[in-house]
């Protein structure tokens, strides 16, 4: 089991992204289920619109219903502790999106995951959203 970030989705989509060959081969190595925080989804579909159109979007989103990844189920203790989160470290760049992946790995236990900023954890989408990474650069 592994918890995606937005980052290494985001850049998985983005052939021109320093990161991208690393997110896409480490996401078809991964580990299922692939679980992202709704929060994460709504962030990746927003960028993936912006920078890569409603094509790169509606890949994203197909590959939970292809079971490649697993929308993960957040609950109101996990906002409660991404509300903590947030007030503890107000001083860093951290909001509610990335403390809810923060509270759901506290509260499944994972010890794996793709996260912003990393070149060498996992990311997720399904093997036709792959294809898009390849031909279509932002």
């Amino acid at each position: 089991m592994i918890l995606v970030d937005a980052g290494p989705l985001i850049a998985a989509a983005n052939r021109n992204d320093r990161h991208h060959a690393s997110c896409v081969t480490t996401l078809l190595d991964a580990d299922e289920p692939r679980l992202v925080s709704p929060l994460v989804i709504a962030e990746v579909c927003y960028m993936l619109a912006r920078d890569g159109g409603a094509t790169q979007e509606a890949a994203f989103l197909r590959s939970f219903e292809a079971g490649f990844l697993t929308v993960a189920e957040l609950t109101a203790g996990d906002l409660a502790r991404a509300a903590e989160l947030v007030q503890q470290y107000g001083d860093l760049p951290l909001g509610g999106t990335d403390a809810s992946v923060i509270a759901l790995a506290e509260r499944l236990g994972v010890t794996s995951g793709g996260y912003a900023r990393s070149a060498s954890l996992p990311c997720g989408a399904t093997p036709e959203f792959v294809k898009g990474f390849e031909t279509k650069a932002f």
